[in-house]
């Protein structure tokens, strides 16, 4: 059994109430930038930020990611 079964199970579960939703999998290295963002934005004071423009600092990671 893996290790995040339980967590799954409980996903697809709450799946069944909202309409029209997908999943994808995206393989870590695929997803640089959301990873840097929710570490970027870990030390926010704030819930939930919104940027009109990515930070700067992104700049240097989506030039950093293998083509």
């Amino acid at each position: 059994m893996h290790a995040y079964t339980s967590l799954l199970v409980k996903i697809f579960g709450l799946k069944e109430h909202i309409p029209n939703i997908s999943f994808q999998h995206v393989f870590k290295e695929g997803n640089y930038c959301a990873n840097f963002l929710a570490v970027f934005d870990s030390s926010s004071r704030l819930g939930v930020t919104f940027w009109q423009t990515p930070p700067s600092e992104l700049e240097s990671v989506l030039s950093d990611i293998p083509s």
